[in-house]
């Protein structure tokens, strides 16, 4: 009886300080990405960008200045150190909007493809944009990503992704099966994915013009 007292003694313990270790690395996840995002934010001051977003993990930042026509995209590298890309609006191939891996919205150079319209989205929920116009299109419930996907003329790194949904909740908690589609998170994102889309698009445009 002693000796059983003393495993379970035991194993109080150790999930105690299992549980208790757990939420010290939660806490500090959480500082680092405080860190990071502070650090984005301040980083580069001197480009003076029209707008900026940074990404809800706070890895990613894109930004965009439109009298020098340039994008630029920064990334938080797992030391802390900033690494930054920039894109004249001249050099950008196509941008489009993903969800869950399906391109809901298009622009390309030399033509604007318009897929579905994400303000629909917003109003009518994800699953009436997913598939476009297909008929074989599928009413979803949850949504795990929603991100911008940009093409740009650079051999070394021709595609760059931005994400608009967070990959944990507010309590830190991660998120594997999907944000429901009807969350107030998921409209935010797909606003936010609409504007940068909208952005890219009208600089496509204006290079467009330029060439005719």
């Amino acid at each position: 009886m002693f000796i059983a007292m003393l495993i379970i003694a035991g194993f109080i313990v150790f999930f105690g300080y299992a549980l208790s270790e757990g939420k010290k690395q939660e806490e500090k996840q959480k500082e680092i990405k405080k860190s990071d995002r502070k650090n984005l934010d301040q980083y580069d001051l001197d480009f003076s960008p029209n707008k900026s977003y940074i990404n809800p993990d706070g890895k990613m930042k894109i930004a965009f200045n439109s009298e020098n026509e340039l994008f630029k995209i920064y990334r938080v590298s797992p030391n802390g150190t900033i690494h930054e890309v920039a894109i004249p609006f001249d050099k950008i191939v196509d941008s489009e909007i993903l969800i869950d891996d399906t391109t809901v919205m298009k622009a390309s150079r030399g033509q604007q493809v318009a897929g579905a319209l994400i303000g629909g989205a917003i109003a009518g929920g994800v699953g009436a944009i997913i598939g476009g116009s297909s008929p074989n299109t599928t009413s979803l419930n949850t949504v795990k990503r929603i991100r911008l996907k940009i093409t740009n003329e650079d051999f070394e790194n021709p595609v760059y992704y931005i994400d608009f949904l967070p990959t944990r909740d507010k309590l830190n908690r991660r998120i594997d099966k999907g944000w429901n589609k009807e969350d107030s998170t998921v409209s935010y994102a797909l606003k936010k994915a609409e504007y940068w889309q909208g952005v890219l698009e009208l600089a496509i445009r204006k290079t467009n013009q330029v060439a005719h």
